[in-house]
């Protein structure tokens, strides 16, 4: 995965790209590798206001579908950041600029994967999962370093299982089940890189979709 910025003036743009490679041994070798990506345009219409637009695919529903994104942010990065992104990301930031950080967020998660079966559904399925995501971060930054703590509770949990040859959503699957809330904790550890140009102004890459 990756991803790639570029910031004039007012105007920033966001590319954002990567691969959905999910499977187990017998059908690693067999897999097509999915894509998925974004684009931004973020437009700044104040010092504390900003709005961007663009479009997604991406597998965060269960299944590969385009989809605009549109949204707006408040605050910027000596601020707290308040941003909703449409169909559905809701998040809050403390400023970017103090060594400490937290925040707060509800989004989509899901993905898809492929599994080979030997018993009642045929040789090769599809397994996809959806949720809303829940969940707030406690991190903190040294020297070019962050360290971040992230717990979510996944909610409204549903997972399927499908032929290879139905690459719907959730309709018409072979077996589908909703799943118990789940909370899962994550520890992250990254590195930025200092740049002479090129800053996004973005308080954190919209990229969750």
């Amino acid at each position: 995965a990756g991803y790639g910025i570029i910031s004039k003036g007012k105007n920033t743009y966001l590319m954002n790209f990567g691969v959905n490679w999910l499977g187990d041994g017998q059908l690693s070798s067999s897999i097509n590798p999915l894509m998925q990506g974004m684009f931004l345009y973020k437009r700044k219409v104040g010092e504390k206001f900003s709005y961007f637009t663009g479009a997604t695919y991406s597998f965060v529903f269960g299944g590969g579908l385009p989809f605009p994104v549109l949204g707006f942010q408040t605050g910027n990065k000596n601020t707290s950041t308040f941003q909703v992104i449409l169909p559905l990301v809701l998040s809050f930031k403390s400023p970017a600029v103090k060594p400490f950080g937290y925040g707060f967020h509800i989004r989509p998660d899901g993905n898809i994967s492929f599994y080979q079966d030997n018993g009642q559904y045929g040789d090769e399925l599809i397994m996809r999962s959806r949720a809303i995501k829940l969940g707030g971060f406690l991190s903190y930054r040294l020297s070019g370093f962050t360290f971040t703590l992230e717990s979510n509770l996944l909610a409204n949990r549903v997972i399927s299982l499908s032929d290879l040859d139905n690459r719907g959503v959730f309709d018409d699957s072979l077996w589908s089940r909703d799943i118990e809330n789940g909370l899962n904790v994550n520890l992250k550890l990254t590195y930025r890189f200092k740049s002479g140009s090129g800053q996004s102004g973005f308080t954190g890459m919209p990229g969750d979709f």
